[in-house]
Parts: C-alpha cells; structure tokens; sequence
C-alpha cells in the first residue's frame, strides 16, 4: 500500500462506515501524514445508527472533520440495495472535495466479476466514479487489510453475558449482523457470574480506547447490581467518559425502564 499513497493528494476525504476496511485505510492515510476528512452516510437501519455513533467517535477523538449524510428520497421501483447506492454516491458527489475515496479493495473486486458473470457479463469495480469519487485500494485484499490492522495490535473484544454454551449462535449472530469476526476476535461469555468484572480484567495488558454497550454495568462495575440512587451518582461522577469512551447503545428488545421512574 506504500505505493498507492503516493498517488494521492494531501488533502481526501474518506467514506468510512465504521468497519475494518475503511478504519484501517484511514489509519493507513493517517500515518501517511495526509489531511483526512470522513464522510459517512446513514441508511437508516438500527445497525446505521450504531455505527454513525462509533465513527462520530473515532472522529472526535482524533480531531477529524466528519459529513454525515441520511437518506432522503424515496425508494421507488428500484431495489433497496440500488436506492442506497444512489442516495449514498449522490451525498458524497455532493460534498466539496476533489478527492473523494470510497474503500472498495480486490476481495470487492472478485465478488463483482463473479456476479456479473454469473448474468453473462463481465463487470469490474472501476477506479473513479464521477469526477471525484475514487477507490484506490481495489488492488489491495481483505487478507492485507486483516492483516495491517494486526500489525497495529487492533482487538476486538465482545464481551457478553451469553452463556458459554451459547457460543456458536452468538457468533453467527454477529458475523450475519456486519459485525467483524475472525479466527484471532476474542468473545468473553458468561460462565458463573454476570458480574464482568473479571472477565474485563483479563483485558488489563492492552489499552481499552472504547466501550460499547445497552447497559451501565458493560462500561464499569461501578454499575453492577446497585440502586437507581447509587448509579445515578456513578453516572454524575463518571459523566465526562460518556460519549467519549462509553458509547451506550439503545436495546428495543428487553429491559424495562419503568423502576427507574421514582
């Protein structure tokens, strides 16, 4: 990839969807001294939602300029996946930069022929789109992708109080959702407790830049098993971390919020 950077500008902005493919090629313009912007396009779905939060994040915490586009139109005849595409290139077009990279890599590439030629065609991803939409990276694979993010000692943990035995349905849960998972992912189920304080604590030899979770006992023991007075407290105490360092996702499907009314 170090001879790719070399053929972009200084100054791009990066479509990044919050997955390992477009955080690892804006780590990758980072480190190469570029002046990176984000742009990220919202398709109104539960998992958009979560993911808009953590790129709103990571672009605060490393002081970029971030574009947040949503959908508008209406869908029409046009399938859901050719609606999307439409909105999200139109929101991008739209945005005022020269040099507009989306982070389409080989793997994107195969996947492209081979559907195209299983219609009897034979279609490529192309390296510009427009007059300044670009894809730099459609000669770079997934296998590299995973791999220069190893190289930085990037972890992801999913620690949950899934029971031990549920392991596998978890883990398909996950993969099926978008959510990355691969042979070196670490996943902490619940064995005894669902106190996951020691299961966080086995954590201790990396840096833990984020916690996310739909409840305070994920982001600290401080929470766990305590009154609504006792967490209110810890919330006042702990106030600046939220947002910050705990991203707190809304779960539709259990809990009640009723006994927290006093």
């Amino acid at each position: 990839m170090i001879r790719i950077i070399k053929k972009i500008p200084h100054k791009v902005i990066v479509a990044c969807s919050g997955g390992i493919d477009s955080m690892a090629f804006t780590h990758f313009l980072l480190q190469g001294k570029k002046e990176v912007e984000l742009a990220y396009f919202n398709h109104d779905t539960a998992f958009a939602r979560k993911s808009e939060d953590f790129v709103r994040q990571y672009a605060k915490q490393n002081n970029l300029k971030l574009y947040v586009g949503r959908v508008k139109g209406r869908k029409g005849k046009r399938s859901l996946e050719e609606f999307w595409r439409d909105e999200r290139y139109g929101f991008l077009q739209n945005l005022n930069s020269d040099f507009i990279i989306t982070c389409h890599h080989l793997d994107d590439c195969v996947e492209t022929w081979l559907m195209s030629a299983f219609h009897g065609q034979c279609k490529l991803i192309p390296y510009q789109r427009n007059d300044n939409i670009f894809r730099p990276f459609l000669m770079t694979s997934k296998h590299s992708i995973k791999q220069y993010a190893k190289s930085k000692n990037v972890k992801i943990v999913y620690l949950s109080n899934r029971r031990v035995e549920n392991y596998d349905p978890t883990k398909e849960n996950l993969v099926n959702l978008g959510y990355p998972f691969d042979e070196d992912t670490l996943m902490l189920l619940r064995d005894e407790t669902s106190d996951k304080t020691a299961r966080r604590n086995t954590l201790n030899d990396y840096e833990i830049i984020m916690l996310l979770g739909d409840n305070l006992a994920d982001f600290n023991s401080v929470f766990y098993k305590k009154s609504n007075n006792e967490r209110i407290q810890s919330v006042d105490s702990l106030s600046k971390m939220f947002g910050d360092k705990f991203i707190v996702f809304p779960n539709l499907i259990y809990g009640d919020w009723e006994d927290g009314f006093e």
